[in-house]
């Protein structure tokens, strides 16, 4: 790392592109998504040959050389809200079943889902139903696109963490590797809530998207910590909100990027992707 580089995170205390992020980390680091401006409603758009596709191509095929062939069950989470993890999770789903591959995403996020509002979809019954006995699974799952099945996150219960360590998730991983190729976890940030390390040790790689607002040393050490505790043996980290001068200077020109959002209202940011 250069002296001019040090002193500048040091400084404003953030990385603000994939090179800064890879000098300050062993983990690694899958790709990164450009930022724009404005984008609430975009959703999802496999078809698109945006900077946003383009990166997000990346990822996958960054995720499918690093972790190998048999790796099934990804878990996307952030540390904060608003860098991102449920754009990030929706997109990378639809771009697995856009290949060909039959795809269950599911959102354990069960404090403040956002899955249902990325792709558009209704919210009445869904993971919280099945998690507590009140639904049969089968009957909770929606079709949302060729190759692509949904379980929301249905109401929000009044103990969303504990539903999380029911013997009702094995369940639900064993009917997802039953039906599918690939199943994919929205799970909440684990710098407020313990939902997403107990579900780390259930999936076979955990991603961590860090929007550069928020990415700093001390959040880069909070995740080293944390995969070394539980053990994690297939991880890394999604680089999200990078300026286009940036961006560009790594993955070339493709257009317009893009930068979302988490939205929890923790003052992190406006809700759907003004990543200032």
């Amino acid at each position: 790392m250069s002296y001019f580089k040090f002193i500048k995170i040091f400084l404003f205390n953030t990385y603000e592109s994939i090179a800064d992020l890879r000098d300050a980390t062993k983990l690694p680091v899958y790709g990164s998504v450009p930022f724009e401006k404005d984008i609430e409603g975009v959703g999802v758009d496999t078809s698109s040959k945006s900077s946003l596709m383009e990166s997000l191509r990346g990822v996958r095929t960054s995720l499918s050389y690093s972790t190998g062939k048999n790796v099934r069950i990804f878990m996307v989470t952030s540390i904060h809200p608003g860098e991102g993890k449920t754009f990030v999770s929706g997109s990378l789903a639809s771009l697995y079943a856009q290949s060909g591959k039959k795809v269950l995403i599911i959102d354990f996020d069960l404090h403040k889902p956002r899955l249902h509002k990325l792709l558009k979809m209704d919210n009445v019954k869904g993971n919280s139903n099945f998690l507590s006995d009140q639904d049969k699974l089968p009957d909770l799952i929606v079709n949302h696109s060729k190759n692509l099945d949904v379980l929301t996150s249905g109401p929000v219960p009044p103990n969303p963490s504990e539903l999380v360590l029911s013997d009702n998730v094995d369940a639900l991983i064993s009917y997802g590797l039953e039906n599918y190729d690939y199943i994919f976890f929205d799970s909440p940030p684990i710098g407020l809530i313990s939902d997403g390390v107990v579900l780390m040790n259930k999936v076979d790689v955990s991603v961590f998207v860090m929007n550069t607002r928020m990415a700093n040393s001390k959040g880069v050490k909070y995740l080293e910590t944390i995969v070394n505790d539980v053990g994690i043996k297939n991880k890394g980290i999604i680089l999200n909100g990078v300026r286009m001068k940036r961006w560009k200077y790594y993955y070339g020109k493709y257009g317009y990027g893009y930068g979302y959002g988490y939205g929890y209202g923790y003052g992190y940011g406006n809700s759907y992707g003004d990543n200032k």
